[in-house]
């Protein structure tokens, strides 16, 4: 009887069938086979949810990366377009202008007055704000002698204006005649957004017919900045920002300007410190598009993805259609089952793959995806050789 009490109870060993499909589970990740099989065997929802895991392991570096995008740092960062002094010179201009103009933030609006006033006290009949001024080239010294000695076929000196921008900002009015766009359009054709006429008569300017002034548009609810490189055919970037972050209310655009005491006038302390100060207004002012843009782009990558793994499914149950092949009595679900379990160790790869290359971090998984999927209808599913 004491032996009957002192017995230990025998464990219940796992149904051996269970364990199968678990162990098949498993390998899946490294094993084309263990796909096959698990795609014809095990539960359906299974390789579902493993699909909609695997994709949202493969979003992660494009997520991760553009919501630590800097765009103050990206927009502000390379001292090769030629903007600092213009960024100066804006912020002199309206120091010496501010009894007159005003551009203050309130209500995620930009608040302007005074904007024509100023510009005619800075250069009469401009429309624009314009570092350095257009002006016109030195007329040639000739003397009376030889205005004699010329003769008629000399060809003679046409003065044109140079065309030296290195940095713009203009302010658009909403208004019916046109939109906001448009108006932006129109200066990146070098169109004068008021009258769409050309904006410069020289042919032989230096940057050509392109383009290339370092440009801030502003507008009531958002502006756009743009820079270009000093060269002919010079690459440039561009973005849209908002006035809706908090740091921003009741902010007059003077305030980027204040600086230490230490920097002086026309030192590069001063240049730097005056940068840094919009690289912050850039940074805050693009959190909002930001965040909408970083999810739009992730909702629609994470489409995309599905799409191709049910590609894929589609694919296998295609390519096993031959008249040789020993799968050919797959379903066309049972292979949509072995695209989801593909997918997993191809997302997994993709996440450290994707931080080092996060320009191309949403393409990825796409790629490996397919690598494992064709190889798998190579190997794992591929039809007998007919004997000759």
């Amino acid at each position: 009887m004491s032996n009957k009490k002192n017995r230990k109870p025998n464990k219940k060993r796992m149904d051996p069938e269970k364990k199968n499909k678990i162990i098949i589970g498993f390998k899946t990740v490294f094993s084309n086979d263990a796909v096959v099989a698990a795609g014809r065997n095990l539960p359906w929802f299974i390789p579902i949810l493993i699909a909609l895991a695997s994709v949202v392991l493969a979003l992660i570096p494009s997520f991760v990366t553009g919501i630590r995008s800097d765009m103050g740092y990206s927009s502000l960062g390379a001292n090769s377009y030629g903007y600092e002094n213009g960024l100066v010179a804006f912020g002199d201009f309206l120091e010496s202008e501010k009894n007159t103009l005003s551009m203050k933030i309130e209500n995620n609006e930009l608040k302007v007055t005074g904007w024509n006033e100023a510009l005619d006290h800075r250069n009469a009949g401009s429309q624009w704000f314009s570092y350095p001024i257009t002006e016109p080239l030195p007329q040639p010294e000739t003397s009376s002698s030889s205005a004699e000695a010329s003769t008629s076929t000399e060809v003679p000196v046409v003065v044109t204006p140079t065309v030296t921008n290195g940095f713009e900002v203009f302010y658009y009015e909403e208004n019916e005649n046109i939109k906001f766009e448009d108006f932006r359009t129109r200066i990146l054709q070098n169109l004068n957004p008021y009258t769409i006429q050309e904006r410069f008569d020289n042919p032989d300017r230096t940057y050509g017919t392109t383009y290339r002034t370092n440009l801030l548009l502003l507008a009531k609810d958002r502006f756009y900045f743009a820079k270009f490189q000093r060269t002919v055919n010079g690459t440039g970037s561009h973005f849209y920002g908002k006035f809706d972050h908090p740091s921003m209310q009741g902010m007059n655009l003077l305030d980027l300007y204040k600086v230490s005491v230490d920097a002086t006038p026309g030192s590069l302390q001063r240049t730097n410190e005056i940068r840094n100060n919009w690289k912050d207004f850039f940074r805050n002012s693009y959190e909002s598009t930001k965040s909408t843009s970083v999810w739009s782009m992730t909702g629609v990558m994470f489409g995309v993805d599905i799409g191709v793994i049910l590609l894929f499914g589609l694919v296998l149950f295609i390519m096993t259609r031959g008249k040789n092949n020993p799968f050919r009595t797959i379903k066309w679900y049972e292979t949509m089952m072995m695209a989801g379990w593909a997918s997993f160790s191809p997302a997994v790869i993709a996440i450290p793959i994707g931080f080092l290359l996060s320009q191309f971090s949403a393409f990825i998984f796409i790629f490996l995806y397919g690598l494992r999927v064709m190889w798998m209808s190579m190997r794992a599913l591929r039809p007998y050789e007919v004997a000759k």
